[in-house]
């Protein structure tokens, strides 16, 4: 199974780098987003691997799922064979705002 990110989830690496680059390095930052990157290329193995999050499953949505690599959570989806990566969020934040715009385009 292949492995696409979304825009969405380009853009929430390249963020990700930026602001581990400007507080600890860009040695830390290529670290943790080659880490982030090679757990979503796993995924092409184990589609099925992850879980409903919690703020989707109260709304009944169990076709989107997450794994997660601490403190970061990727969120994706399965759709004719391909695991399509729709976000990559930091877990310290609440980011059921952030999901439900990205999903449902608000």
């Amino acid at each position: 199974m292949n492995v696409y990110f979304s825009k969405d989830a380009e853009e929430d690496l390249n963020s990700i780098f930026d602001y581990i680059d400007e507080h600890d390095g860009s040695a830390r930052a290529l670290s943790i987003v080659d880490k982030l990157q090679a757990r979503c290329q796993k995924l092409s193995d184990y589609p099925k691997k992850g879980h409903v999050p919690p703020e989707l499953r109260r709304i009944h949505i169990d076709d989107i799922l997450e794994i997660t690599v601490s403190p970061y959570r990727i969120i994706y989806e399965i759709l004719n064979e391909e695991v399509n990566i729709l976000a990559v969020l930091d877990g310290r934040r609440d980011s059921t705002d952030m999901l439900h715009q990205r999903l449902f385009r608000i």
